[in-house]
């Protein structure tokens, strides 16, 4: 009986040293990722979104995974979703006169494709990040700190980004219009020294709105781009 006893009593001991152990380990994890994400995401000036070390990934223990959602965004953000803007976006020098947006015209409408597409991804990736991090279970200290590193390096980033996808869309749709009323016109216009010109004060009009549109959608771009770049490099 008594050594039944002692078996037992040396089991229970031994399960709570156990506990003990993974309590130590599971806060000693929480406590370094959250000095990382203080030190690492938020304290640095710009937008940084460095690859965990074999060495951080075993110091955070079962809260190196919570890291995945915003390391895994930017990754796609920067592989799949960036280079479809960078190329629906590589022909506007080409689109500076109005001989341009008739000229370019299709180049134009395969742009706007490739916005598309990124849109869509940019999107869904957006939306896909924010259903993960939505399932991590965190400590109230963690979560506090996750939540405001989460904002600087996903929450403000996505909408900007699409915000700009929409602008250099916008200022796309506007070329093909007023391309579009130089082709319907092209009988009471003639083309001097690349610039198109008339006598017919209505057609003027309806190209100078046409041009001032196109101005207004590229301040619009220029506008939002900038607060993406101001939101890259801030501190």
């Amino acid at each position: 009986m008594n050594a039944t006893m002692s078996r037992r009593g040396l089991v229970l001991g031994g399960l709570a040293m156990f506990v003990a152990s993974c309590a130590d380990s599971e806060g000693q994890g929480r406590a370094a990722f959250i000095a990382f994400l203080r030190e690492r995401l938020l304290q640095p000036r710009g937008l940084r979104v460095p690859q965990l070390t074999e060495a951080e990934t075993r110091r955070f223990g079962i809260y190196a995974r919570h890291y995945d959602p915003i390391r895994e965004f930017h990754d796609t953000l920067t592989r799949d979703v960036a280079p479809l803007m960078s190329s629906a976006a590589r022909i506007l020098p080409a689109l500076r006169r109005p001989q341009d947006w008739v000229a370019k015209r299709s180049d134009v409408a395969e742009s706007r494709k490739l916005i598309g597409h990124a849109r869509t991804r940019a999107s869904d990736l957006f939306a896909a990040t924010n259903t993960a991090v939505s399932h991590l279970a965190q400590p109230d200290d963690l979560r506090a700190v996750y939540q405001d590193a989460y904002r600087k390096t996903v929450s403000e980033v996505a909408p900007l980004f699409i915000a700009t996808l929409d602008g250099l869309d916008d200022l796309f749709d506007n070329v093909d219009q007023a391309a579009a009323y130089i082709d319907a016109n092209r009988g009471r216009m003639r083309l001097v020294g690349g610039m198109f010109e008339t006598a017919d004060t209505s057609v003027l009009t309806g190209l100078q709105e046409r041009s001032a549109a196109i101005a207004g959608a590229q301040a619009r771009l220029f506008q939002v781009r900038g607060r993406l770049d101001s939101l890259m490099a801030r501190g």
